[in-house]
C-alpha cells in the first residue's frame, strides 16, 4: 500500500515555511524560503519559491510532485478571490495539478492551528490586524484588515499611531500628560514632540516603523498610565466589535466555539489578552479565547488532512506536536 503525503505551507511577506507529513500527522521534512506574497515579490518569484519548496519536500520522500496527495497553501496576499485565482493559475503553470492543492488566505491555516479545522474565529494582531471566522458548513466571514487608511484597529500599527496622537495631544494641551511622550522621544532619539511631526512624514509613513512603537503603549499600561490604558481599551473595543460582526454573520453568537488569538501582540501582552477575554464575554458568551496550540504551517497540514477525509484525532495532534521540534524551523 502506497504511503500518503500532505504538505502545509505558511507564506508571509518576509518568510515562507513548508512541511510534509504522513496521514498520521508525523512531520517528515521541512523547507524554508523568502516571501511568497505575490503582491510584494511578483507572481513569478512567488511561484518559483512555492514550487521549489514543494519539489524539495517531495524529493525528500522520494515521491513525484504529481503523486503528492494534497497541499494547503496559506499565503499573505491571497485574501481576495481574484488573487487566489492568479496564484492558482501560476502554480498549475508551474507543474501542480488543480485537484491536489488549494490556495487560501494566510489566516485560514492560522485559525486551524487553534480550532483544528472546526468552526471558529481568529483574531490576528500583529503589524496589521484582521478577524476571520468559519462555521461548520464552511461559510466564512472577515472583518477589518483593510489596511492602515481604512482599518487595522487592534494592530501594532494602530497602537503605535494612537501613541503618537496621544503625545501630540498632550503637547498641544488638548489631552493629559502621558509617559508615552518620554518613551517615544527616547525610542526615536528626539528632543521634542515637534520632531515627531517630521518623523511621521518620513520614517512614519512605513507601517512597520509605526508598529514598532506599540510596545511602549503596553509598557505604559503596566505602569498605570491612564492615557495608555484608554488606548488599550479603545483598541480592544474595536476588536470585540469585529468579532461580534463575524460571529453574527456565521451564526455563532450563542454557540460554543474557539477564538484563536494570533500575532505577536497577544503572545507577549497578558493584560491585552485578559481585557479582551473580559470584553468578549457579553458578546460571544460561549466562546473560548486562547493562543493557538500550533503554528500556522501545522494548521495548513491539519486542513490538508481534513480535506482528504482524515479525522483530526488527538493522536494526529500529538504526532504533529511531538515531531514539530525536529523540523528546525
Amino acid at each position: 500500500m502506497s504511503k500518503s503525503f500532505f504538505i502545509g505551507i505558511d507564506g508571509g511577506g518576509t518568510k515562507t515555511f513548508a512541511v510534509i507529513a504522513d496521514d498520521k500527522g508525523n512531520l517528515l521534512a521541512s523547507s524554508r524560503r523568502e516571501s511568497t506574497n505575490y503582491l510584494q515579490v511578483g507572481i513569478d518569484k512567488a511561484r518559483e519559491n512555492l514550487i521549489g519548496m514543494i519539489q524539495e519536500l517531495c524529493e525528500s520522500q522520494c515521491v513525484d510532485m504529481l503523486t503528492m496527495d494534497y497541499s494547503v497553501i496559506g499565503l499573505a496576499g491571497a485574501g481576495r478571490a481574484d488573487d487566489r485565482e492568479i496564484i492558482t493559475k501560476a502554480l498549475i503553470e508551474g507543474g501542480l495539478r488543480d485537484p491536489q492543492f488549494v490556495v487560501v488566505p494566510d489566516y485560514t491555516p492560522a485559525l486551524a492551528g487553534g480550532a483544528f479545522g472546526e468552526a471558529g474565529v481568529i483574531i490576528i494582531s500583529g503589524t496589521g490586524s484582521v478577524v476571520f471566522g468559519i462555521d461548520t458548513q464552511g461559510n466564512q466571514q472577515r472583518a477589518g484588515g483593510w489596511g492602515p487608511l481604512m482599518s487595522d484597529e487592534g494592530s501594532g500599527y494602530h497602537f503605535g499611531k494612537e501613541a503618537c496622537t496621544a503625545v501630540m495631544r498632550a503637547f498641544d494641551g488638548r489631552g493629559p500628560a502621558t509617559s508615552l511622550t518620554d518613551k517615544l522621544l527616547k525610542a526615536l532619539n528626539m528632543e521634542s514632540p515637534l520632531s515627531l511631526v517630521r518623523w511621521s512624514l518620513n520614517e512614519g509613513t512605513q507601517k512597520n516603523n509605526v508598529a514598532a512603537l506599540s510596545p511602549y503603549v503596553f509598557e505604559s499600561v503596566n505602569e498605570g498610565d491612564v492615557v495608555a490604558m484608554k488606548i488599550l481599551e479603545k483598541e480592544v473595543d474595536s476588536i470585540v466589535e469585529m468579532v461580534g460582526a463575524v460571529a453574527k454573520a456565521i451564526n455563532q453568537v450563542d454557540k460554543p466555539f474557539q477564538i484563536v488569538l494570533a500575532g505577536g501582540n497577544f503572545g507577549h501582552q497578558p493584560k491585552f489578552v485578559n481585557l479582551l477575554r473580559e470584553k468578549l464575554k457579553p458578546v460571544v458568551p460561549q466562546a473560548k479565547a486562547d493562543l493557538p496550540r500550533f503554528e500556522p504551517v501545522l494548521g495548513a497540514v491539519i486542513l490538508a488532512l481534513k480535506n482528504q477525509g482524515i479525522p483530526i484525532t488527538e493522536e494526529i495532534l500529538a504526532n504533529l506536536e511531538s515531531s514539530w521540534p525536529k523540523m528546525n524551523m
